[in-house]
Formats: structure tokens, C-alpha cells, sequence
């Protein structure tokens, strides 16, 4: 039995910044546990691939989270800072040691 989402019951609504290879996974995860979230890349190219649900890299049964998740529309991707700002109650960034483009320019750039 799986226990409610929020104290309401109801489905929290995150933004994953950043969906490389930490970033894409997490964001799949939560999707699957029934959240509603968005993942936000500077990179369209990596943006577009995920919204059709493929991976640049493989993990066992992620691009079938992925898709499983993008039909439910639990899980949608955007390379617009204001559009996961709005999306958000909850903002994960998430990047790697040698990934972190969006680091110079997250915190100046979302929300506005």
C-alpha cells in the first residue's frame, strides 16, 4: 500500500534542474512515485530526447520509467528556467563533477 503524497494526499510538484545522468533518473523516479515533475537542461538537444523518452546513456528500465511516466503526463521536460520555476513547490539540482553548466547560471536565472 503506498502512503499519500503530501498531508493533503494530493502529488508534490518538483523541478529536477539538471538532467544528466543523476538528474534524469531522479526526476523519472519521483514521476513514478506518482509526483508531478518537471526536468529543466540548458541543453535542448538532451531535453527533446528525454521528452520522447530516449537516454543518452543506458540504465536498466529508466527509458521505460521515462515513457511510462510521460504518457501518465506526470513527467514533461523544458529548457526554460521560468517555466520549472512556476512548475515547482520542491527544486532538486542536480549535477555532476564534470557537468555542471547549470551551475553558473541557476541561481541568478530561475524564477525570473
Amino acid at each position: 500500500m503506498r502512503r499519500q503524497l503530501s498531508e493533503g494526499g494530493s502529488p508534490l510538484r518538483l523541478t529536477v534542474i539538471g538532467i544528466g545522468y543523476l538528474g534524469l533518473a531522479h526526476a523519472a523516479c519521483m514521476a513514478d512515485l506518482g509526483h508531478e515533475v518537471v526536468g529543466l537542461d540548458t541543453d535542448a538537444e538532451r531535453v527533446a530526447r528525454a521528452a520522447g523518452g530516449e537516454t543518452p546513456f543506458f540504465e536498466p528500465r529508466l527509458e521505460v520509467l521515462l515513457r511510462k511516466n510521460l504518457d501518465a503526463g506526470r513527467l514533461r521536460f523544458t529548457t526554460s528556467y521560468a517555466e520549472a520555476a512556476q512548475s515547482g513547490d520542491v527544486h532538486f539540482r542536480r549535477h555532476t563533477a564534470g557537468g555542471g553548466r547549470l551551475i553558473g547560471h541557476a541561481p541568478g536565472r530561475v524564477g525570473r
